[in-house]
């Protein structure tokens, strides 16, 4: 198990949670990582692109070119600025942590989704991603 917890990016803030669970699978390089975060509370307001922390292994992108996006699937709730938009994990190598970012416009520009961006204490993050490890 592991333990995905929120943050934002330039000020980590400080969050409580009702759910706050995570699992994974590690084969060989690869890990899938389960995560449900419900009920986000704010105690202290982070500043920035959120951020789930916690993944079991440290990321390590090792194909050349590629950009840190993870497979999987994610969904938010109680969160504005969203609607509509195609949203997507953001992995930097070498953390243990990723960002959650969506696509938007005719032109799909690639916006980061901030934490000043939850709209309740009832915010909620699921899904599952997959990445590389060394």
């Amino acid at each position: 198990t592991w333990t995905p917890a929120v943050e934002g990016h330039t000020t980590a803030g400080a969050y409580t949670y009702t759910e706050q669970q995570g699992t994974y699978t590690k084969i060989g390089n690869q890990v899938t990582a389960w995560f449900n975060i419900t009920n986000i509370t704010t105690g202290t307001a982070g500043v920035g692109t959120v951020e789930v922390t916690g993944l079991p292994f440290n990321v390590a992108w090792n194909i050349s070119g590629f950009n840190g996006e993870a497979t999987g699937s994610l969904t938010v709730s109680s969160w504005n600025n969203i609607a509509g938009d195609h949203m997507y994990t953001l992995l930097p190598d070498g953390t243990n942590y990723f960002r959650i970012y969506r696509n938007t416009g005719a032109v799909n520009s690639a916006d980061a989704i901030t934490i000043d961006d939850k709209s309740s204490d009832g915010a909620d993050i699921r899904g599952v991603i997959t990445y590389t490890v060394a």
